[in-house]
This record gives C-alpha cells, structure tokens and sequence, in this order.
C-alpha cells in the first residue's frame, strides 16, 4: 500500500513547493485560533479553467483543535461559480484524493472533471491541510528524490526501500523542529475544516463529493460533522473499518487475474496476444534475474537517468497502471513488446508513472496512515496476508508497506481512536460508485461502505478502474442525476452502453 495505493493523479499533478520554501505555521494566542476566512486575490501562480468565475479566499483554524494555544494553518479556497445566473442553494465541495493531493494542481482540467456539475451549482474547492497552495504545505522533495534514487542507482529493491524511508524520517526531523504538530495532519481535523468553511460561508446546505481517499474523508465529515450535508458522492470508496494494508495486495492481485481473464475472453485481445498471462510471469521472472537498464525521464527536473527494470518494478507499473482505465487499454501490448525484447513502449510510456511523487504532500499522506491505518495492523499481519499471493507479486507489495511501517515507527503517532476503525453509520443520501477493475478500492469495498449506510446506493461500472466518474459519461450522468434528486432510484440503463476495453493492436 505504502507510497502509490491512494494516489489519483489522473491529470500530471504539478510540483508546488519545495521542502525548503514550505510555509510554517506560526504560533498564536488562543483568541487567534477562532476560525477566520476571508475573500483574497487568487493565487496567480496556478492555471485556472477558461471562461469560468472564481473567487478564491483563505480559511484559517487551528492546527490542532485539541490545542487552542497552539498554531493555526491557512486553506486556500476556490469557489467556481456556476454558469446559471440563479445557481441552486446548495454548491458541491469536491474532496480530493491522495492523501495529500492538491486539487489546485489540476484545477485547469475543471471543466473536463468537473463542468457537467457546475452548471447550476457552485463547486467549492479547498487544498486540504498540509498541501497544495495551503500553508504549511508538508511536501518532502527529499523523498521524493531518494524514492527515485532507488531505481537509478543500482539498490536492490529492499535498499531502495530503506533509502526512501530515510529520506522521509529526516523530512519529519525538519518539520518537527519548527514547531509543526505532524499527528494534527488527520481526517479528523481535515473533516474538521470542511465543516467550519461551510459554516464560514454561511451554506445551510452542501453535497459532499469525494473520490479515492476523499471518500474517506468524507466518510468522516459525515460520521464527524453531519449537519448541512444534503447528499454524498462516494467514487472509489475506502471505509474505515477496510483493512487496508493487509487487503491491498490482495486487490491489485485479483484485479490483475481479471485483466488477463478479459483479454483472454476478448477474441482479439487473446489472438494478438496469446498466453499473455504466462508470458507477463515469464517476462517477471527474466527481469528479476537479470534486470535492464533503461533510460527514464524524472518529471521534477525533465532530465534521463538510467533506472534498473527489474520484475518487481514491472509488477508495481502494472498496479500503479490499471487505476486508469484508458492505460488498461494498452498494457496488453506492453507486456507482448517487452517480452519480445521491445522495451520501448514500457519505458517511454509506462515506466515514468511508477516515479510518479510530484504534486503529492508526502508528509502529508503519511499522516494520515501513519495515525489512521497502521496501528490497527502489525507488519506480520501483512506478511502472512500476501504470503497467499503468487510469490512473483510478493516483494513489490511487502517493499511498499516496509517503507509505510518504518516510517510510521518513526512517527511517534499517539494512539489511535477505535473510532477510525469502526464503520460509518449514517442515513444521508450517499450514492457510491466503484470500478470492477479498480486495484487498490474494489467493489466489494463499496459494498462494505453502504453496509452500515441505509440510504446508500451502490453501482459497479464495468471495465472502469480508478476514479469511475473520470472515465466516461454514464458515471457522470449519474452523479448529476442523483444530485438532482438524492432521493430518487437511479436509471443505471446507461451502464449496459459501456463497451468492453478495446485492447490496443499495433497496426505495425
């Protein structure tokens, strides 16, 4: 799970700030610590969506509402306006993924995201604590750097691993030595904040729409701060009570079966490329015992390194491309290439997404599973969990929790509420949305969700991976019709026009 599972970066998230430029919070008096928020100039250093109003504004709160004299963070805030000249009362407050993505990183793919809702709604924007264009952001380029030194300067994977974690242990040491409170960096307080900004903006009511861990926090607004919530959107849905490091091996395992069964029941899929499943294990096998060199861009600098292609690599590009849905199209291809001997479509278009840290508050993220995930599961737990998977998945996964668990030793987190890992039990109107091939939040896990939620809708769209309502229309019609009326069982006819993957074919 460690560093990629919740990663949703469907639109290239821009870097925002280096370690060394990070805003820091200042201590205040207790009479300071009141919630503020004001209308400011937007930020003139990000790319806004065309033809759109957007008024941008600041909140201010406390960093840890435990500790009123301590100090305090400041959000950035977008509110893009609808195109109706008489918008409904009730705006959307979009809750981005991560943790600790930046929705300001891709706030110039709005109208391709998002315009379908901003019709006659106001959509409310907000860098969560911790990243983005909000202060302090907890990115740590450091690790960053270190994570992609562990596949260019010939480290064995479990170097690597320890590499990358020390890079980051060091980022806390710099963090915590200016006075930041790093267990205040939760979906506790991060729910916390959405509630005070509604109440801020004078909203009686809002509908919550959240995708990949924003479903997670907004299972927490609802469970933390239910009044004022008139619906819910949950795309790609985590519930608290998952375990989430000993079932996302698991996942990415059985997603993976299901990649190959499509292609092997698609006609052409399986006569362009025969035995793709044994020949995608063959080809892990041959990398691992004898691993290439390849020249691969780093996104942060634009400049080539040579990187070591080993098969535990190969399997982390196949997990960390099947959260698209459109990359899925084109992973048949690679692996016959590479097996082939090809390597160029792998590495030129495939590959670069594994390094894939820019844009993401690292420090940030593992706040969060540092202090909501970690302590409810011990890495034996994990161990003997992926110890039922083909052992050639084995090490990709275990490398990735090893670098969550020593980091997290390293977090001094105090502990947890049971409540984290207990589910939410609400009657708000929630509709709930998963991919049938989605490697890191499985259907099952929207089934889990609503379980406990008894106004819940759950819908499965076919051959969609990650992050449902980005990949076609009929997902986002749905969404739109349901906040029309979150009352209303919805029409899902439109689900059976998804067509199957078209697997690409070389015309070469």
């Amino acid at each position: 799970m460690a560093k990629r599972i919740f990663l949703i970066i469907l639109f290239g998230l821009l870097s925002t700030l280096l370690i060394s430029g990070s805003f820091l919070p200042t201590p205040v008096n207790a009479q300071e610590t009141e919630v503020q928020f004001s209308f400011i100039n937007c930020p003139n250093n990000i790319e806004y969506p065309p033809n759109r109003k957007i008024d941008c504004g600041r909140l201010i709160v406390p960093e840890n509402r435990r500790n009123p004299n301590g100090n305090v963070v400041q959000l950035t805030v977008f509110i893009v306006r609808a195109r109706s000249e008489n918008p409904l009362p009730d705006p959307i407050v979009y809750l981005t993924g991560g943790p600790g993505g930046s929705i300001s990183a891709y706030l110039r793919s709005f109208e391709y995201v998002f315009g379908a809702y901003a019709l006659n709604r106001d959509m409310i924007l907000m860098d969560q604590r911790g990243t983005g264009l909000s202060e302090p952001n907890l990115k740590c380029e450091e690790f960053g750097l270190a994570d992609f030194e562990a596949y260019v300067g010939g480290y064995t994977l479990e170097e690597g691993a320890q590499h990358a974690a020390d890079a980051l242990v060091e980022c806390l040491e710099f963090y915590r030595e200016r006075g930041i409170d790093l267990n205040a960096y939760t979906s506790a307080e991060n729910a916390a904040d959405f509630a005070d900004l509604r109440q801020a903006l004078g909203i009686e009511q809002w509908n919550l729409y959240g995708v990949s861990y924003g479903t997670r926090l907004a299972l927490t607004i609802m469970r933390d701060h239910p009044e004022g919530i008139r619906s819910v959107v949950l795309d790609s849905v985590v519930p608290p009570q998952a375990r989430l490091y000993i079932e996302t091996p698991l996942n990415g395992a059985a997603a993976l079966d299901h990649f190959f069964d499509l292609c092997e029941a698609d006609p052409i899929c399986n006569t362009t490329y025969p035995d793709l499943e044994r020949k995608f294990y063959e080809l892990v096998d041959r990398l691992n015992a004898e691993p290439l060199q390849v020249e691969v861009r780093r996104r942060a600098d634009g400049k080539y390194y040579t990187a070591n292609l080993s098969g535990d690599v190969l399997v982390g590009v196949m997990f960390f491309n099947m959260y698209s849905t459109t990359a899925l199209q084109y992973l048949p291809y690679m692996i016959q290439q590479a097996y082939d001997g090809f390597i160029g479509p792998l590495r030129q278009d495939f590959l670069p997404s594994f390094f894939a840290w820019d844009g993401i508050a690292t420090v940030m993220h593992y706040s969060v599973n540092c202090n909501e995930e970690i302590a409810f599961d011990t890495f034996a737990d994990i161990e003997t969990a992926s110890d039922t998977l083909d052992p050639r998945l084995q090490l990709f996964y275990d490398m990735d929790n090893y670098i969550t668990y020593y980091i997290c030793q390293n977090w001094n987190a105090p502990p947890p509420d049971p409540i984290e890992d207990d589910p939410v039990v609400s009657d708000i109107p929630t509709l709930i949305l998963s991919g049938e091939l989605d490697p890191v939040t499985p259907p099952r896990w929207g089934e889990l969700a609503a379980a406990t939620l008894s106004n819940a809708q759950v819908i499965v769209v076919p051959y969609a991976g990650h992050g449902v309502t980005f990949t076609s229309d009929c997902p986002r019609d749905l969404v739109r019709w349901f906040l029309n009326d979150p009352q209303q069982r919805l029409d899902t006819s439109c689900l059976r026009e998804i067509e199957e993957p078209r697997f690409y074919v070389s015309e070469n």
